[in-house]
């Protein structure tokens, strides 16, 4: 059975513009097994606070799994405040992966807005 459940360890978490972070996870497991249009959830806290997980498409999943966010409530403002060689719950990948037109199409239209557009 496929392991969904990771210690991740923060490798870096930059403010990249605004209210924008990109964070990237030490995550071999992870890295290995994800494709394109999955998400991972990360538990920000290990107290009750936020209590539910925070979902994540991934950015890209190179030697690192990296993520793109936008503070905008608790959970995210807990995440930015987390530093190199922290350790992060993290369930996944999760969700169904994008697959390829069939050989032969000419145009493919997608729609994404938002930090959405992370895993196009």
């Amino acid at each position: 059975m496929k392991r969904l459940q990771h210690t991740c360890e923060v490798v870096s978490n930059k403010k990249i513009c605004g209210k924008f972070f990109r964070l990237c996870l030490g995550a071999d497991s992870i890295v290995k097994t994800v494709r394109p249009g999955q998400f991972i959830h990360i538990r920000v806290n290990n107290g009750l606070s936020p209590l539910f997980r925070r979902p994540f498409s991934v950015y890209r999943a190179q030697k690192h799994v990296e993520i793109l966010y936008e503070v905008v409530g608790q959970g995210t403002k807990a995440l930015s405040s987390k530093k190199a060689g922290e350790k992060l719950d993290v369930l996944g990948p999760l969700g169904n992966e994008f697959s390829m037109p069939p050989g032969g199409t000419e145009q493919v239209v997608m729609i994404a807005g938002g930090v959405g557009v992370a895993p196009f």
